[in-house]
């Protein structure tokens, strides 16, 4: 290899040297400044999309319609929905053991704010949720969950 080098003429030398710079140049952006950028501007977008939700709940709290707990534990997730004045149509193990929580008439907000919080403080995991119209800007739920926890 070092006999190869020897041979090639400055300007050659130059030439590979600089695609060497290049390359390695590309290989950083590559890997360390995009996948940092898009990381930010991700972050960016889900404090929009969280701020928005926050908002939202905070005008609902004041004109009595949601009452959130502050609690960062969420215990018996029925319990919590109620807690922000979602009505659960009911809760029912599936055949192969998931939970699923029914919810009708619910404000879109007031429901992921249910379902974020059921992900950060419990052992359930979220495996399918089905949510339809039902007007008003309201919506109906079926949102079904796998975890060790049982009703």
């Amino acid at each position: 290899m070092r006999a190869a080098w020897e041979r090639l003429q400055p300007r050659e030398k130059l030439l590979l040297t600089a695609a060497g710079v290049a390359l390695a140049a590309a290989l950083i952006v590559q890997a360390g400044f995009i996948p940092l950028i898009e990381a930010d501007e991700t972050a960016k977008a889900k404090r929009a999309v969280a701020e928005g939700t926050i908002a939202r709940l905070r005008r609902l709290q004041a004109a009595g319609v949601a009452s959130v707990p502050q609690s960062g534990s969420v215990g018996d997730p029925a319990v919590f929905a109620a807690d922000l004045g979602l009505a659960l149509l009911g809760t029912t193990v599936t055949p192969q053991g998931s939970l699923q929580f029914r919810f009708d008439g619910a404000e879109p907000g007031v429901v992921f704010l249910w379902m974020d919080r059921i992900k950060a403080g419990t052992d359930l995991r979220l495996v399918s949720v089905e949510m339809v119209s039902a007007g008003n800007g309201r919506v109906s739920v079926t949102a079904e969950y796998a975890g060790d926890r049982q009703p």
